[in-house]
């Protein structure tokens, strides 16, 4: 077993715990601000970015199993061939690095 495949599946052991276990109490919360909106203290700005930035962190994980998901052998990839990025990887990275 070489260093490469180590990390993939550490990689793929951290994303599966954050799948099944950080993403569900994390959109438990988002929505317990959501629905107490209107109360205080979740009428603060302070909440409003929260629930706006838990939105998309949730959206770029799930773009990022999207593009790693097909690495690791569970989906086909949108993204072959691999030596040549198509448009679709272009904005996919760009979506995951520079939002």
């Amino acid at each position: 077993m070489t260093v490469l495949d180590v990390f993939s599946k550490t990689t793929m052991v951290v994303s599966a715990l954050n799948l099944f276990v950080s993403i569900p109490i994390y959109i438990f919360v988002i929505v317990t601000i959501a629905v107490n909106k209107k109360k205080y203290p979740f009428n603060s700005p302070f909440f409003t970015i929260f629930i706006a930035l838990g939105i998309m962190d949730i959206a770029c994980f799930v773009d990022y199993l999207g593009a790693k998901t097909p690495f690791w052998g569970f989906f086909p990839s949108l993204f072959q061939p691999y030596e040549a990025p198509s448009m679709l990887a272009k904005v996919n990275n760009f979506f995951i690095w520079f939002t």
